[in-house]
């Protein structure tokens, strides 16, 4: 009876910690519900963050970046470029302010990011994608592959194509709103 009542407690500070703490902490960036965020991770303005996402401790999501459903990232993952203008002659890198435009960055539904991986500003990352720890991403990655390395290649296929199937109905109901998921760590 005791555990069942801890439970229930950690249940209710999780949700007023989620509710109160992270509506102030983040900003101008939106995210969905049973989403977690780790110490002293930093959200941009313009991001926008799915369902049921994990976010690891010192991570940095930069500014026109979307995340889907259900999206994992490890700890000292960064979204990152295209932030100085490096070409204007006569005017140091320090001096010369931010580009008018910021490429969207996306990551699909099901994707899982290493520990300390880099992102570079732009890149689609697509759904079901892993990408592994310490890997920089320079190009876009499609659907359901594993990549690594500096810079970050193809290491094989995540599913073969019947279990790729069956991995995206269960996305593609979750997203269309067919199916309900019940989760302590909702809004």
């Amino acid at each position: 009876m005791k555990n069942k009542i801890q439970k229930e407690i950690k249940k209710i500070l999780r949700r007023i910690r989620t509710v109160f703490y992270f509506k102030y902490r983040f900003k101008g960036a939106k995210y969905g519900v049973g989403c977690y965020f780790g110490h002293k991770v930093n959200l941009s303005k313009n991001v926008e963050i799915g369902d049921y996402c994990y976010i690891g401790q010192y991570s940095f999501i930069g500014s026109n970046t979307k995340i889907g459903n259900f999206a994992i990232f490890s700890d000292n993952v960064n979204f990152i470029g295209s932030d100085h203008k490096f070409d204007v002659v006569g005017t140091p890198i320090i001096l010369a302010g931010i580009p008018e435009f910021q490429p969207l960055t996306t990551v699909g539904d099901d994707v899982w990011l290493g520990h300390g991986v880099t992102v570079m500003r732009g890149i689609n990352i697509g759904t079901g994608a892993i990408i592994g720890a310490n890997s920089v991403v320079t190009k876009n990655v499609p659907e359901y592959e594993i990549w690594a390395g500096i810079p970050a290649v193809k290491i094989k296929d995540r599913f073969d194509m019947k279990e790729r199937d069956m991995h995206s109905e269960f996305l593609t109901s979750y997203s269309n709103g067919t199916m309900e998921i019940k989760s302590d760590r909702e809004k």
